[in-house]
């Protein structure tokens, strides 16, 4: 099955999306800032990660 990266500011609606995939069989994790979501090479310049 497929990871997922749920990247939702607000802890209760990060918490919920996380459930529902998770009940949905998928490995998630959940991150409340897109610069912890992804390593910092990979995101280096985008203007959403600045």
């Amino acid at each position: 099955m497929t990871d997922i990266v749920v990247v939702e500011d607000e802890k209760e609606l990060n918490d919920i999306m996380c459930l529902y995939l998770r009940d949905a069989g998928y490995t998630v994790s959940g991150c409340l800032d897109v610069r912890r979501a992804y390593p910092t090479d990979w995101c280096c310049g985008r203007s959403w990660c600045s």
